[in-house]
């Protein structure tokens, strides 16, 4: 399946504190509830050899900034979201906003 404006999602993950805002930026297949979807990929991750030593890496915490930084984009691609890497991108689709806790625990 072609992922395009029509299908997709953009999803802008805000964390962090107002004068630290950090936003991450996903497209997500519109198949899928986004915020469900990006939360459950991670899970799928974390449930994955290389997701296990990342989580014994990380003392059992995973947060919102190591699902960026962790997890492969790979695995994001076959779960049906795009990471957003780069600034200038540009999206002509849904957005949607969602804020979340920094320091949540991912891991459960």
């Amino acid at each position: 399946m072609n992922m395009t404006a029509e299908n997709t999602t953009m999803v802008v993950v805000k964390r962090g504190e107002e004068r630290e805002l950090v936003e991450d930026r996903f497209v997500v297949r519109n198949e899928f509830e986004p915020e469900k979807h990006i939360r459950e990929t991670v899970q799928d991750f974390l449930a994955t050899d290389e997701g296990k030593v990342e989580l014994e890496q990380r003392n059992g915490v995973f947060q919102w900034s190591d699902a960026m930084n962790a997890i492969p984009l790979y695995f994001w691609n076959l779960q049906g979201v795009v990471p957003v890497i780069h600034d200038g991108f540009t999206f002509s689709g849904e957005i949607l906003e969602i804020e979340v806790n920094n320091t949540e625990n991912l891991a459960g």
